[in-house]
Formats: C-alpha cells, structure tokens, sequence
C-alpha cells in the first residue's frame, strides 16, 4: 500500500509539473489549443507557399543548369534578333505592302496580315502579363539591351510566345489549305514545298526559345510558359480574329493606292510597280 502510495503521489507531481509547463488548458484539451495554420487535412497555408517556393527553386536550378552548356553565343545572339519584334512587325507589313504579281500572293498576303494581327494580340498580352506578375530576369542575365520599361521583367517570355505563334499559325494554315485543296498548288509552289517551309519555321520557333534559357535572359519556366501562350494566340488568331483572304486583297489595295496618291510613305518606283499591276 506504501509502495502504490508512493507511485501515486509521484504521477501526481509529474501531473502538476506539466500543468505548470504547458498550461492547464492546453493539458486539458491540446486540440483547441493547436496552431490556428495546422489543418484537419493535412494542408496548411505554410506548406503551400513552400510548394511554390520549391517549383521556383527547381526552375531556377534547371534554367543555370540548361545556362551553363556550351553553344555559340554568336548562334544564340542571331536567334535572338530573328525572333525581335521589331524586326518581325516592320518586315511583315513591308511584304504585306510589296507589289508583287503571282498566283501565291494573295493567299501569301492573306498569311501575313493575319500574322500582323497575331503579333499586335501577342504584344499586349506579353506586357499585360509581365506587367502584372513582375518576375525579376535572372540575376545572370548579362548584355542585354533594355528597349522599354516591361523588358526588365521575365514571365513570360516575349520571344517564346512571338516564336511559338508563328510556328502554331503557319502550321494551321497550311492544314485549312490542305483541307479545302488537297494536294493543291500555289502557282509553281507545292504542297510539298509549303510542308518544308512549315518544318523549318518549327525548328526555328523550338531553336528560338530556347535560345533564351542559354543567353540567360529568361528561366525554364518563363519560355515554357511564353510558348504555350503562343500556341493559344494561334488558335484564337486562326479561329477568331483572322480575316478573310477577299479582305486582306481589298485592304491591301486601298493603303497602297493612298499611299501612292500622297506619295507619303512610298517610293515613286513602287507606287509605278502597283499602278502597272492594277
């Protein structure tokens, strides 16, 4: 009886010690006592910003990673510029505008002023996006050249998604002329000849985005996301704001001729060259 006295007396002290240590009301009842952050289901606040935290980790080690490898930065550069705006935009309104005669222009025409439109749509997505989201280029990325205020932010990236929609819509152009004309020929052009140049502008558009993980100028993740962006402006492009090939000729017709009326923006030799087309 001693002995049980005893044990009993020492579960009572060591009863009381954690009483004082803890508190009595969390002895009492632990569970309304738990952190306000832990969760009946095993999902806190906490640990979903360390998910987030750990996908930015795991990007940023795969874009050094995909940095450090060797491949000509002359190479890197040269892709750099074919897939700038400022050469695309220009260069693509001034085929547009030329006044050549074939059985393919109109329908190259038709190709390249929805392509216009496609890179206005791409412009102001891009800079909506880096404008809201504000992700910091990486801290490697050296020599670049700061055309504008939203260049300094990474997702997405521009030339993944200006990239990408070229491939995307020539691609899809070339299966709605195949679909309406199969086996069609455009002039002295076949369909084959179209199917190489679609290939081409494919590995140029994979080429080009990645380009900008080995120049440093954006993380995996930004190019990832830059080239699904564009795949989705081709198709709403192609299926919601192209125009018609019968509207491209007719508009095409109505700038030259009042550019050549003004005699502003166009040589004398090219306003010649249309007035002798027509």
């Amino acid at each position: 009886m001693e002995i049980a006295g005893a044990e009993l007396s020492i579960a009572e002290q060591e009863m009381q010690l954690s009483v004082n240590k803890f508190g009595a009301n969390s002895y009492a009842n632990p569970i309304r006592n738990a952190s306000p952050n832990t969760s009946c289901r095993g999902t806190s606040p906490d640990m979903s910003k360390s998910m987030v935290e750990r996908v930015i980790e795991v990007d940023r080690r795969w874009s050094v990673y995909i940095h450090n490898m060797r491949v000509p930065r002359v190479f890197l550069k040269a892709l750099e510029i074919s897939g700038d705006e400022f050469l695309w935009i220009p260069v693509t309104a001034a085929l547009w505008l030329a006044p050549f005669s074939s059985p393919a222009i109109p329908k190259i025409r038709w190709v390249l002023l929805n392509l216009l439109i496609g890179f206005v749509f791409d412009l102001v997505v891009v800079v909506s996006l880096k404008s809201t989201i504000k992700r910091p280029r990486p801290e490697y990325n050296k020599g670049m050249h700061l055309v504008f205020s939203v260049d300094r932010w990474s997702f997405p990236s521009g030339h993944a998604s200006r990239a990408c929609f070229i491939g995307s819509y020539v691609c899809l152009c070339l299966q709605l002329l195949e679909a309406q004309m199969p086996g069609f020929v455009v002039g002295n052009l076949s369909v084959g000849f179209f199917r190489a140049v679609v290939i081409l502008i494919m590995v140029w558009s994979i080429a080009t985005s990645t380009s900008r993980i080995l120049l440093g100028r954006h993380y995996l993740l930004d190019v990832i996301a830059g080239g699904c962006l564009g795949v989705l402006e081709a198709l709403i492009v192609h299926n919601l704001l192209s125009v018609s090939e019968r509207v491209s000729e007719a508009s095409h017709l109505w700038v030259v001729a009042n550019a050549c009326r003004h005699q502003t923006y166009l040589p004398y030799s090219f306003c010649r060259d249309h007035n002798a087309g027509i």
